[in-house]
This record gives structure tokens, sequence and C-alpha cells, in this order.
């Protein structure tokens, strides 16, 4: 067995203390760092947090978390959908800290820390402390714990506990460490630890997850082992587990069964059932262990086949036995957890992988073998870089994938996001993968390459951790438009707030009592009906535009709806004045209360509401230009004025006639985010629409018509050179 710093050969690395130093560090950062980086999400962390909420003022007699108007009753379990642990959990943050986000994230974090703990003790006792430094770390920075910790969707209570459960209980059966570890009184001792995890487990997922999968791993394992190790405390034991474990799994079972006919939760459930969508199916499980569990997934299919293959003949000797027993408990738990899961998960939906510290243990102990120079394997190296590139890849294409480890079905990324995800595992996993498999291939030739490899895969996890994760905290759940209003409002200044999401979402940001709007049109009135007074008004940007019209049929001369906060998100501050502050309205470019220059003038009426002014050809910087390259992406622009209300919504068309071939460039005018109705009369519109050309069309010169419609209509061309109601707008050279 190696333990420490210690290689299979008995090398030895005088780095190994650093490494133990910096491992607590790791620890803490990736599952602390940014817990108060985003708002609240809504609606999944919200529904958890005004849950707890409840729970904190009505049972914990929390007074500061009351909001009175019946809004403060106990939960029912059927509401909650799962146990209550994990809301009774956030609650006590609340209780303890106040109303914030980060004060309900803070137990989750101390429960990942406690799992990473459990996980720890785990490896130390059965396969020595360098297994117990790398699965911690492997934990630690697997993105399905620490994302799960650091948001208030509560599945890392289970996560946690049923470390803590398979721990104890294989203590247990096998001893616990130390010297004395196997003495009747520490066995009970650690028994009657993991009989009491069990309870609390019952409080996350029911009997199926929480008691069935830790009984039955344990069990099964040790009556795998039993003739080896196997004495009359373990023997009682082993019938014991194996026997309540399936009993607890058959009571599982009926309770949910029951949970789909009354379409009620109880503690036995753990879980809402519902009827079947369709067969049990295995690939939602693989999916999110190979997205949840980046950049660790790319080896956890080769470190389990290994362990697999090598159990037999590495393990064979007596002094090596403990480590079977962590490596035959750690298999035998992913294989029952990946079983529950598959057949659970057409009943209950999708739910975060109970046992990802089996994960993580089945990757320390592959990585521990890299220390030994006959276990480096090129084979092992290739396998892992395949797949990490494969994972690689699929981000790359599906950039929604990152929010597998969230495990909220039907959440959508943010579009503007995914180019971000792009980035992040293209530069910051690929690399990383790469060496790791370097490693793999050629670590006979390095010092302590076990810690090498989970160093480089950790400093890439660290990155998702502190980088791109609370990135996507901050964008899916946005609250710096209330940082900023606290750092430029006056005293006095008051903050409204347009819908009862944004309200929660102002509560748990700030702490602040702020005025809510159910409607645009009372947020309208509220922020520009009094003059000289400054108010401020928080509000998703689907309403931004609305507001934005109202404001500028106010005062056509002004520049827009002072924005001081939150260009291109979805959640935006705005102001009655701007005070000196620069303006961040997205819709700045797009009218003018004077003519614009156009490169390409015209004069045609379209439909007696828009008069077109003419049009202009940019290259990606902006700058006017004569012609297109095909292949290359170009801005075409058009500027209209209104003249009259548009009563409807119309899609704007380009089309570029040549010699018996046709361009089209059909697109929402002003990217669909300003509908035509709102546009005012009097204001001049630049609408810019981004394209390329495919270089399949010859190049030549075209000619160019331009015109609006709604299905088969055309906008009606009232004056104007036209051809089919289609403005003839002149030609465009294209090379």
């Amino acid at each position: 067995m190696t333990d420490g710093g210690t290689s299979v050969k008995g090398r030895q690395w005088g780095g190994r203390r650093f490494a133990w130093l910096l491992l607590p560090v790791v620890v803490f950062l990736s599952l602390g760092a940014g817990i108060g980086s985003g708002g609240v999400w809504v609606p999944p962390e919200l529904e958890v947090a005004e849950f707890s909420r409840r729970i904190g003022a009505s049972v914990l007699n929390g007074e500061a978390l009351r909001l009175g108007e019946g809004r403060d009753q106990v939960p029912t379990q059927t509401e909650l959908r799962r146990g209550q642990l994990p809301f009774i959990s956030i609650a006590l943050g609340f209780r303890a800290f106040g109303l914030r986000d980060w004060a309900g994230r803070l137990p989750l974090v101390l429960w990942g820390i406690l799992g990473v703990c459990a996980t720890a003790l785990l490896a130390r006792r059965f396969a020595g402390g360098r297994v117990a430094g790398l699965s911690a770390l492997v934990l630690a920075t697997t993105p399905i714990y620490f994302v799960q910790a650091k948001t208030m969707l509560g599945d890392i209570v289970t996560l946690s506990i049923t470390s803590c459960v398979m721990c104890c209980l294989a203590f247990a059966v096998f001893g616990g460490p130390g010297a004395h570890g196997g003495s009747l009184m520490r066995r009970g001792a650690w028994l009657f630890a993991g009989m009491a995890f069990l309870g609390l487990a019952i409080l996350c997922r029911g009997l199926v997850i929480g008691v069935a999968l830790p009984l039955l791993s344990v069990g099964v394992t040790s009556w795998m082992l039993l003739p080896r190790k196997g004495d009359l405390v373990s023997r009682v034991l082993t019938v014991a587990f194996v026997g309540v474990g399936a009993f607890a799994c058959a009571v599982g079972v009926m309770a949910l069964a029951s949970s789909v006919t009354t379409a009620k939760v109880t503690l036995w459930a753990g879980m809402l059932a519902h009827a079947p969508s369709g067969p049990a199916a295995f690939d939602a499980v693989i999916q999110q262990i190979g997205h949840g569990l980046l950049p660790w997934s790319a080896f956890v299919p080769v470190a389990a086949w290994r362990l697999g293959l090598r159990r037999r003949s590495v393990f064979a000797s007596a002094d090596t036995r403990d480590r079977e027993v962590l490596t035959v408990l750690v298999l035998v738990t992913l294989g029952l957890c990946f079983l529950f899961a598959t057949l659970l998960a057409p009943w209950v939906g999708s739910f975060a992988f109970p046992a990802v510290f089996a994960l993580a243990v089945v990757t320390g102990l592959g990585l521990d073998e890299v220390s030994a120079s006959d276990h480096c394997s090129p084979l092992a190296g290739a396998c892992t870089l395949g797949t990490g590139l494969l994972l690689v890849l699929d981000f790359r294409n599906y950039p929604e994938k990152v929010l597998t480890p969230f495990m909220i079905a039907g959440s959508q990324l943010p579009a503007r996001f995914g180019q971000e995800v792009s980035t992040y595992v293209t530069y910051g996993v690929s690399p990383l993968v790469l060496l790791f498999a370097l490693v793999l291939v050629f670590g006979r030739f390095l010092p302590a390459p076990s810690w090498l490899a989970v160093g480089l895969l950790s400093l890439s996890g660290l990155a998702l951790s502190v980088g791109l994760y609370p990135a996507l905290a901050a964008e899916l759940a946005p609250k710096s438009v209330f940082a900023r209003y606290q750092g430029l409002a006056q005293v006095g200044e008051p903050l409204g707030v347009v819908g009862s999401e944004g309200l929660a979402q102002a509560r748990y940001s700030t702490g602040l009592n702020v005025l809510g709007f159910d409607s645009t049109t009372d947020a309208s009135a509220w922020l520009l009906d009094v003059p000289n007074v400054r108010r401020w008004l928080v509000l998703p940007a689907g309403d931004l535009p609305m507001l934005d019209s109202e404001f500028r049929r106010r005062d056509p001369k002004r520049e827009g709806l002072p924005v001081l906060e939150g260009k291109w998100s979805s959640v935006f501050l705005v102001s009655s004045s701007l005070q000196g502050s620069a303006n961040q309205n997205p819709f700045a470019a797009w009218f003018t209360a004077a003519p614009p220059p156009v490169a390409r003038p015209l004069t045609a009426s379209l439909g007696g509401s828009l008069r077109l002014l003419g049009w202009e050809l940019r290259d990606p910087k902006g700058k006017v230009v004569s012609w297109a390259r095909s292949g290359h992406e170009f801005q075409f622009v058009t500027y209209y004025q209104v003249v009259d209300s548009v009563l409807e919504e119309w899609r704007a068309f380009i089309h570029l006639d040549g010699v018996k071939t046709r361009i089209n460039a059909d697109h929402d005018p002003l990217a669909g985010r300003y509908p035509m109705t709102l546009w005012n009369v009097g204001s001049y519109v630049t609408d810019i629409h981004t394209f390329s050309i495919d270089r399949r069309f010859p190049p030549g010169r075209y000619r160019v018509y331009l015109g609006l419609f709604s299905g088969a209509r055309r906008m009606e061309v009232l004056t104007g050179e036209a051809e089919d109601d289609r403005v003839y707008a002149g030609e465009l050279e294209l090379r």
C-alpha cells in the first residue's frame, strides 16, 4: 500500500507537505468562491429560497424573515417535492445572517466541505494519505459537486450525506482508522454515527437513495469480501445491511408508487413521482456524469476500467486487502447508484448523481497508480485524451451542456454566454487534458506523477469553479444592477422593481425594502411623472423597449432612457436622469432625433407609416464601404423615418438580384429587440443587419431591393421606384 508522498517503488517527493498545505486552500476556494457573485436564479433558486425563508420565519422564529400578508406559512413536503433537510439548512443560514443570497448558500458550502472530509477519511483509512488527498481534490473541483455547493438547489446535502453514511458504515463493518479502529466500541460508535446520518439521508431523498443505496453498497461489498475479512460482527452487520437495505428499497418504491396516485410526497418517498414518460434509459445519467464531471470525466472511465481489471493481481497480498475493500466498495456503489438513478429517472425526473464521492475515489485510486512506473500506460493516456477532447468538442458545439451540473430541466443558457463557454473549454480544459494524458504516458520519468496529474486537472476544475461558473451565475441571476444602484444613488432616492420575481431578487441581493410594480405602465408613471426627483427602476430586458419608447415620446430630443447598468443583459437599472453618468442604453445607436447621414440616400414611402431614407454597407469595424466580398461578414444598414404609427409587426427583406439568382437577407428590424409598434412618430431609425454572402454566389453587380413583409404580404410602396412592393435601391458590387 502506498501512503503520503511515497510511490509503490518507495520514491520520495519533498514537496508533499506543500501539497497537503495547498489542499484545504483549493477545497475552500473551489467550494466557497463566488457564492455571492450572482443573485438568486429565478425560478429554480428563488423557489427553494422562498420555501426556506418560510421555514426560517415560522419554524425557526426568524422575525426578520417575515413578510406578512399570509406569505410565511410552513410549506408542506409536497410543496417542497423532496425532503426537508436542504431547506432547513438554508433557513438556518437566513436565520443567522439575514435574508441574503450568500447567507442561504453558506450552509450548503459547509455541507460540501463535510462531504469532502468524509471522502478523504474513507480513502485514507483504506488506501493511504495520498489517495485521500487525490480524492479530496477531485471531489472539490468536480463541477456537479461545487455547483451544487454554491447554489441554493439543495442536492449538495444529499451528495455530502451519502459520503458520510458510506464512510461510517464501512468503518463499522471493516474497522475504522487508528490502531484501535477495529475494536468493538469504536465500530459501535461508527455504526451509531452511520445510523444518525441515515436518518438525515431520509430527510433528503427518501428511503431508496438515502437508506437502500448506502446499506446495500456496504452490505454487498462485505458479502463479496467476507471469506477473507469476515468476523462475527462483520457477518452480522453484512446480513443486517443487506436485509434492511432491501426492505428500505421495497418500502421506498411503494412510497414512490403511492406518490404517483396521490400526487403527494411522503417522508419515505423523498421525491415527487409521476407516471413515467417513457422506459428507463441510462443516457441521461451518462450525460450527467460526462458533462457534470468535466474535466475529471475524461479519466473516470479509464480509472474504473483499470481498477476492475487489476483488482485480483494488484491486491493479492495480505497487506493490501484494505485497498481492495475500498476498490470494491466504490465500484459496487457506482453500479448500484447508476442502476437506481436510471430506474428512477422516468418516475421522478433527473436528480444529482448521489455517488459523486465514489467517482472521486475511483479517480484518486487511478491517479495513485500513475506513481508506479509499471502502471503508466500509453493506452490510458490516449483514451483519456480522446474522451476529454470529445467532451470539449461537445461543449463547443452545445454550450448549453454547461448547465448540466445544475440539474434543472428545461434551463436555458443566455445566448451571449455561449462564446464564453467555448473559450473556457478550449483554452482552460483542452491543454490541461493534453498535459494530463502526457503524464499518464511518461509518469515514470517524472517526480510525483500522481500529484502532478491531479494538479493539472484540478487547475482546470478550479478555473471552472472560480471563473466560468461564477460568471454564469452572474449572467443567470444578475445582481450588479443593485450594487450599481447602491453605489450611485443618493440618500432618499427610491428604487422600484418591476415584477414579483425582481422584487424577490432585490430582497435577496440587497436586503433593501424596495417598491414593487406589477406592470411596466405603472412603473413608467412612477419613474417619469414626477419632475426634478431622481428615481431608479430595475426591470427585465423584455420591458425595456416599452419604457424607452415612452421616455422618447415624452422628450424626443434626449438620447433615450438613462440606463446605468446592464447593457445587453437580462436585467437593467434605469433612472429618471443621468446626472453626469454615461448612458448605457443599448438602443442608442438605433434611434436619433435628427436625420442621420446616409451614404446611399433614397426617397420612398412604405405604407404611409415609414419613409425609407436610404442604406449603406459597412465592414465589421463600422467603416462605410462600397462593395462586399463573398464569404466575409458585413453590415447592411437601412435608415427609416417614422411618419405615422406602425400598427403591426413586420419583417425586413433585402434582395440582391443577379443573373438568374437572388440573395435573401430577411430579418427582424432592430434584431427583433425593439417592436415596431413602439417606434415613435418623428424618430429616425437605423436598422443594422449583419450577414455574409455564401461563396457559391458569383461576383458581379447585383440589384438591391428593400422592403417589409408579414407572411405572404408586403408593405405597400406608395412612392419611390419600386417593383412588386420592393423599393429599388441601386446596385451592389460583389467581389
